[in-house]
């Protein structure tokens, strides 16, 4: 299931990225523009003995708004975007102080678009390919708990102790038949293994 989660985001990333680079290059003027009268309105409010125009900068205030940063920059649209797919964007942040009507609708409806695509077509793609990796794993469920049971027999089939732990700090003749054993071959070399590797030796 990990590497299906791995593969939705690498493809969410790409529509992202993508979706991103479109709204970007579509709204970016607007956003500077907005970043432009903000800033006149910061010089504004440090220094008010100014000869600008109170209502014109009463105008700029809203251009201060976080909602125009949202496509200002490719960082600023991916994060927007990201954000939209869990229903925290509204339209306002695609909507323009000019009458550019032609220009917002089409940002509102890549945005529009961009929507079906995360939330519709990749979320349920998501979900379709965890839902496939879950039926191959309860499929394949039955044979590895076989396997391992037969791996836990096999570990207990060894020649190993005697008894159980705790039973097993306590020698039993076969310990000293295994220690007289290896004494015997170690020093003696009187086991299978040594005389007939010394009968090949011979030949």
């Amino acid at each position: 299931m990990v590497i299906d989660i791995l593969k939705f985001f690498l493809v969410y990333a790409l529509v992202l990225f993508a979706f991103a680079c479109g709204l970007n290059q579509l709204l970016w003027y607007y956003g500077s523009m907005r970043q432009q009268e903000c800033d006149q309105y910061k010089q504004w409010v440090a220094n008010p003995v100014s000869m600008a125009n109170t209502a014109k900068m009463d105008s700029f205030k809203e251009s201060c708004d976080l909602k125009y940063k949202s496509v200002s920059s490719i960082y600023y649209t991916s994060e927007t975007l990201f954000w939209a797919m869990f229903g925290l964007i509204d339209l306002s942040h695609f909507t323009l102080k000019e009458n550019h009507y032609l220009t917002e609708w089409t940002g509102k409806t890549i945005f529009g678009s961009y929507s079906c695509c995360s939330i519709i077509v990749l979320l349920n793609m998501l979900i379709a390919m965890m839902s496939n990796s879950y039926q191959y794993i309860s499929n394949q469920a039955d044979i590895e708990w076989k396997f391992a049971r037969s791996k836990l027999f096999i570990e207990y089939f060894d020649d190993t102790a005697t008894l159980p732990p705790p039973f097993n700090i306590i020698p039993s003749p076969k310990s000293f038949y295994y220690g007289l054993k290896w004494i015997c071959d170690r020093y003696c070399g009187c086991s299978k293994a040594i005389r007939a590797g010394k009968q090949k030796s011979m030949r």
